[in-house]
């Protein structure tokens, strides 16, 4: 998909821009994004 999807909708708020970039983040990219790399960190690292 394309990264200017909903640009219109993202930046309608002038004020606030970020937190309409954020919810088109988390729910759009970070599940290609974070899971994959959460797979490749070593575990025993954040383990006590």
């Amino acid at each position: 998909f394309n990264m200017t999807m909903f640009a219109d909708v993202r930046y309608a708020g002038v004020v606030f821009p970020v937190i309409g970039w954020w919810l088109y983040d988390i729910f759009y990219i970070t599940p290609f994004l974070a899971i994959p790399y959460l797979h490749t960190v070593n575990r025993e690292i954040f383990s006590d």
